[in-house]
């Protein structure tokens, strides 16, 4: 009961930020200004750029999944729904098998609709997000003719507000950042002593990158909430919890040492 597909789009973002960031780890900040520059440019627009992939990876999984307790209500409530006795076994039996049937296409539905987020760029409306809409709701007074999917769709549409939301907030960074870049530049060259008597190139933007250094250790912190908040749930992508690793490792060895 979890995803398996994670987006090609994605994934190759992912990626593309893994490289941006070490490739910054070939420029030397100590050296002159369009060195630092690059390693500035390159460090940070990768970092975020994965950081922002984590968060909605884990954000959908808040938002859809099940915990194993909610999974347990549900299925509950399909159990315990009221048959109707009929004098005739066959007629019953057919009854029964349609019944079940409807429940396997519910969970199947539920699946095609969740791994529509893969591919999704299509125009959504508006909507505010429901606490566990990914299963309140979906019976009514214990009948499965009563199936209220309009819940599923507005977790759906909220998730989509909230992708194109991190997208725009990490295009802001960005712009932040390239504007920082362009602003201290300065053609003066400032050396400074270091504490073995050795001179070495001061760069103008050391101050700003502990400050986005900051951003991005908040960025890990909340990544790593949600992950373990849905680490037990089903329905949501399979690189969750591998998310959750690699977060506490980039906590210890990652942005934290630079704060």
């Amino acid at each position: 009961m979890i995803i398996d597909d994670t987006g090609i789009i994605k994934s190759l973002l992912t990626l593309i930020g893994l490289c941006l960031f070490f490739s910054s780890l070939n420029f030397n900040e100590f050296s002159n200004y369009p060195s630092c520059a690059l390693k500035f440019l390159f460090k940070h627009s990768g970092i975020l750029l994965v950081c922002t992939i984590f968060l909605i990876y884990t954000s959908t999984g808040c938002e859809l999944g099940l915990s194993y307790k909610e999974l347990e209500t549900l299925s509950s409530n399909i159990n315990t729904k009221p048959i109707i006795m009929d004098s005739d076994t066959d007629h019953s039996k057919e009854e029964n098998s349609e019944d079940d049937s409807m429940n396997l296409a519910l969970i199947k539905n539920i699946e095609k609709e969740i791994n529509k987020l893969n591919s999704s760029n299509d125009k959504i409306n508006k909507g505010e997000s429901k606490k566990r809409s990914s299963m309140v709701l979906l019976y009514s007074h214990g009948s499965s003719n009563n199936i209220d999917m309009s819940m599923i769709s507005k977790s759906i549409s909220y998730i989509h507000i909230l992708n194109v939301e991190l997208i725009l907030l990490y295009i802001i960074f960005l712009a932040i950042i390239i504007i920082s870049i362009i602003t201290n530049r300065n053609d003066k060259i400032i050396d400074i002593q270091d504490y073995e008597g050795k001179w070495r190139y001061e760069c103008p933007l050391a101050k700003l990158n502990s400050s986005i250094d900051l951003v991005e250790f908040i960025y890990i912190i909340v990544v790593l909430t949600r992950a373990i908040k849905i680490w037990n749930y089903v329905y949501i992508f399979k690189c969750t919890r591998f998310i959750a690793y690699s977060s506490i490792i980039w906590i210890i060895m990652g942005p934290f040492a630079n704060v």
